[in-house]
């Protein structure tokens, strides 16, 4: 619980139609929920910063899972990241490079499951987990960055 996962659930999140978030309509507007995930979390836990980057990852994972429960015909595969968060997800060795496209904000693939893009548009410390259609059905924010 040091990455601050119970801390942040919401109770709206319980609620909401399955109309509400977009699958018969337009793309959201804010996310479902957002969870906040501590970047200096690992000096709390005596562990080091890589290992406690990986933690950011499980964090991800747990939202998708979240999702799935939800509404199981959501399958949360799109990170969308700001460049602050990206550099935290770019020291994980499951992150998988592609070959830059022109015209493709797609930067790389995290764990062989999602395909990681990157928004300079996007606040400071943010990382949006969703699919293609919905990129924003939950947000991450990375605190502590030191930026």
């Amino acid at each position: 619980m040091g990455n601050g996962w119970l801390e942040q659930w919401p109770i709206r999140h319980r609620f909401l139609s399955k109309k509400v978030y977009g699958r018969h309509g337009g793309e959201l507007d804010e996310p479902l929920f957002t969870v906040v995930w501590d970047y200096d979390g690992g000096e709390r836990s005596m562990c080091t910063q890589q290992e406690w980057n990986q933690t950011l990852v499980t964090t991800i994972n747990q939202c998708a899972t979240f999702i799935y429960r939800y509404d199981s015909e959501l399958t949360s595969n799109t990170l969308t990241c700001c460049p602050s968060s990206f550099m935290v997800l770019e020291s994980l060795s499951s992150l998988v490079y592609e070959p830059i496209q022109p015209n493709s904000d797609v930067v790389g693939i995290l764990m062989g499951r999602y395909v990681v893009n990157i928004s300079y548009s996007m606040e400071l410390g943010l990382v949006h987990l969703g699919t293609e259609e919905q990129p924003k059905l939950t947000c991450v924010r990375v605190d502590n960055l030191g930026l």
